[in-house]
Order: C-alpha cells, then structure tokens, then sequence
C-alpha cells in the first residue's frame, strides 16, 4: 500500500462585507424619525461628540445644492485625524463599547429579522401636523408665526370662525406687535392654497367646498360643480333642482355628474378633530422634498427636521494622547473612533441618498411634469 502527497493551487474570488459597511448600511436604512433619535442618543453617550456644524458646513451652508462632482469634491476634502487606533484593554473593557453591528448583526442566515429594529411612531395632533407643513411654505418669520396663530384659532373641525380683524387685533394685542387685517387676509390665503387638507381655515361650508374643489383636477364635472356651489349654494341646500338647471342652463345628466362630484367632499375639513385624544400617526415623512426654482428646474433639498448637527468635540481631543491612564486612553481612543465614524457617516449618507435622488428626477423628469403641470414630454 502506498501512500502519496499532493500538493495543488487553486483560485477563487471571494466577496466579504466588513463589519464598517455592514453598519452603514444600516445606518443607511434609517428614517429621519429613527437616524433624529439616534443621533441624539449618541450626543448624550458619547463625550467626544457634541452639537454644532461643522467647520466647512458653516462655511457651506449650501452644500445640498451643489452639483454631484462638487459634492464629491467637498467629502473628498473632509480629512479625520490619523492618530486614532482601535485600543482594547481586554482585561477591564471586554465587554465596553461593543460595536452595534456586533450585537444587531449574526452571522446566522437565519437571523435577518435581527436587521431591522422596531419602527419610531411619532404620534401629534392635527395642529401639530399642520404647523410641521407650514415650515415649508415659502413665507416670511413673521408670517409663519402669524400661520400658528390661525391654525391655533380654528375650531375643533377645522373652520376660522373669526374674521380677519379680529384675529389682527388677538394677535397684535397677545404679541406686542401691529398687524393689521390685510396681513391675516394675505396669511389666510397662502393657508388655503398650500395647506392640506384642503378646505382648511375655510370660514362656512360653502367656501369649504369651493377650496377642495379647486384643489382638484379640472374636469368638466369639477368646473360644473364649483358653479353650482358658487352660485346656486342655497338652491343645493334646499334640493331644488329645477332652479339649479334653470339658472345654470344645464340638464339633468349634467346636473347628476356634478351633484357625484360634490358628493365626494368633506363637509368639515377636520374629521374627529373635537376628540382631545385624536392623535395623527405620521406614516410617511420624506427625506428629501423636490421644488421647482424661478426657471422651472427641478431642485432636490434635504429634509432634515430636528437632526441635531453633530461635530468631533476638539476640546476633548487633546486628552486622548495625554492621557496617562491607560484604560482612560482606551475608553477615549475609542469613543474617538466611533465620533469620527458616525460623522463621516452622515455626511456618506446624505452624499449617497442625494445623488440618488437626483438620478431618479432625471428619469422620472416627464412623470414629475405630468403630475404637477398636467403637461407630458410625448
């Protein structure tokens, strides 16, 4: 019996994901309620990061709007420290700052619900949700505050019941400031041009109507039922019918048409709006928010809300290499890291989520125009 070695080459190519990408892809996921959250988490966990932009986003405060080889040019610049290591004392921190892709993440295929946490619900009132879209709006500090006060002075169905002079004379009167009705008037009718749902801050039924009925696409049914609320309203409310087709010169088919669309209004523009406990539950909030500019191009803007700005604490630094105590030194190295880690993290993802955004308004360029001007490119 013989026995034999053999000795062979071989190739392959393999494809792993480090520990770093597999947590930014996680961080990639995140929505602007959980990456709120998780940021602020971390100012109050990590001493060596604190709130502030940084010093070329102050310098920058435009950086959205840059075209994407600037913005690659601009994270290109951003350097980090090169002095930082990934110290463990074993000894005493065998269990401290364990990364969280370590303790989310398995390398069990069968544990991909391990991946995603529990969704953040934020849960408002209908005034809350109103205010957070008047941020939005294109108007002036003092014509948003003067925004809050109105949605503040509805009713619990979404009526303004009072008139503007006297909600300038409230609102001088409460604010130390003069304003005068023409202003509210003006405050008024950006409300019900912008401001869903539509027919809000409407001041009876009729106008009501009338707000949610120009909100729509104009059809022939949607124009017929307009000049019926506009000018036979009483008639409409009393059911006479005969006068309306009288008056309008229209016949009974088209009597019907109109009659189905005003049917599908809403009478009030807030729904259970009298029950104190009603909450809203934010289902989708954007992360980016595309408008058009003065030449009808198409601009993409982030959405940040309330994300804190985070910087490296550059008085904290310093202590890293001075200090003499080595688990001091360790504990601080390594907070180091992940501050570093997470602030270049954010500016990745903006980086990313920007550019492909930008990528999908120009393909759906055509969509986008059909949706908003009713126009298509064909």
């Amino acid at each position: 019996m013989s026995t034999s070695v053999n000795l062979s080459q071989t190739q392959k190519q393999t494809l792993r994901v480090a520990p770093q990408q597999i947590q930014f892809l996680n961080f990639l996921q995140l929505s602007t309620l959980e990456l709120e959250q998780h940021l602020r988490n971390e100012l109050e966990e990590n001493p060596l990061l604190e709130e502030g932009a940084t010093e070329k986003e102050s310098n920058d405060e435009g950086e959205m709007e840059m075209s994407s080889d600037e913005r690659d040019d601009h994270t290109a610049d951003y350097e980090t420290p090169t002095n930082v290591e990934d110290y463990r004392d074993w000894d005493e921190f065998s269990n401290d700052d364990i990364p969280e892709y370590k303790t989310r993440l398995s390398q069990d295929p069968n544990a991909e619900d391990d991946l995603y946490s529990s969704p953040i619900v934020e849960q408002e009132t209908w005034r809350e949700a109103i205010k957070e879209q008047i941020r939005w709006m294109n108007l002036k500090d003092r014509q948003r505050a003067l925004a809050e006060f109105i949605i503040d002075s509805l009713d619990d169905d979404g009526f303004l019941r009072s008139d503007a002079d006297a909600l300038a004379d409230d609102y001088s009167f409460g604010h130390g400031i003069f304003v005068d009705g023409s202003e509210v008037e003006e405050v008024i009718a950006a409300i019900h041009d912008e401001l869903e749902p539509a027919g809000l801050a409407a001041r009876d039924l009729r106008e009501c109507l009338l707000l949610q009925l120009e909100s729509r696409r104009a059809t022939a049914a949607t124009l017929r039922a307009m000049d019926i609320v506009s000018e036979c309203f009483t008639e409409l409310s009393n059911r006479n019918f005969e006068k309306i087709c009288k008056h309008l010169s229209i016949d009974q088919d088209e009597l019907r048409v109109a009659i189905a669309e005003i049917g599908k209004l809403n009478p009030k523009p807030i729904v259970g709006g009298n029950n104190d406990s009603v909450v809203v539950k934010r289902g989708i909030i954007p992360d980016y928010v595309l408008h058009y500019d003065d030449y009808g191009r198409i601009e993409v803007a982030l959405n940040r809300g309330n994300w804190p700005d985070i910087r490296v604490n550059s008085s904290i630094i310093g202590l890293v290499d001075t200090s003499r105590e080595r688990g001091a030194a360790t504990y601080l190295k390594n907070k180091l890291q992940s501050a570093q880690w997470l602030v270049d993290a954010i500016r990745q993802r903006e980086n990313t989520m920007h550019r492909a955004m930008r990528m999908l308004v120009e393909l759906q360029r055509g969509f986008l125009k059909q949706v908003t001007y009713g126009i298509s490119d064909r």
